[in-house]
């Protein structure tokens, strides 16, 4: 049971939406400049479980989740508030995502990466990860998360060698999580 559900979609933008009581909140498969901005999600399993296809640098890129309040989602048997796999970002924290011809012209978005940032979103309770990325030149930027299993966890690698390097992890206040930040075999 899916709240958004997003798929092969290109320059996508889900916005100011009240979600509860899903499995998913939002859910976002092999899609490429998605915006994800001002929802409240509540009560899901996974709040945002964003998932790119291939491996890089022939993966996803071009996301930005931001200013989202996501509560009482994540599980302790592994679900996330905030969930990100198998993205290529630019290693910026811009939020804009410019255009680009995602699987056509010089290559799949992975080649060509654009941004990949999850910033200002506010997560609360419920156990399991805060935000949990498998992503290469990613920023988590500007995230208040309290009352987590793990606040920020970065794991990989995931696809490659070089799924998870490259992130920019700044300006977070993560507080009251078993633990604060963890980062696994990037």
């Amino acid at each position: 049971h899916t709240g958004i559900y997003l798929y092969k979609t290109h320059f996508s933008t889900v916005k100011n939406l009240i979600i509860e009581d899903f499995k998913v909140g939002i859910n976002s498969m092999q899609t490429n400049g998605v915006t994800i901005t001002g929802n409240t999600i509540r009560d899901s399993y996974y709040g945002m479980y964003v998932l790119g296809n291939g491996a890089c640098p022939n993966c996803n890129s071009g996301l930005s989740i931001t200013n989202n309040i996501v509560e009482d989602s994540g599980s302790n048997q592994g679900g996330s508030s905030i969930y990100v796999s198998t993205f290529q970002g630019d290693g910026t924290c811009n939020t804009a995502i410019p255009y680009f011809y995602p699987e056509y012209a010089a290559g799949p978005p992975g080649n060509n990466p654009t941004p990949v940032t999850i910033k200002g979103n506010t997560i609360t309770d419920e156990g399991g990860w805060g935000i949990n990325i498998d992503t290469a030149g990613a920023c988590v930027d500007s995230n208040t998360i309290t009352g987590k299993q793990s606040g920020i966890h970065i794991s990989g690698p995931g696809y490659s060698n070089a799924q998870s390097n490259n992130n920019i992890i700044s300006n977070n206040a993560v507080t009251d999580n078993v633990s604060g930040i963890t980062v696994v075999g990037s």
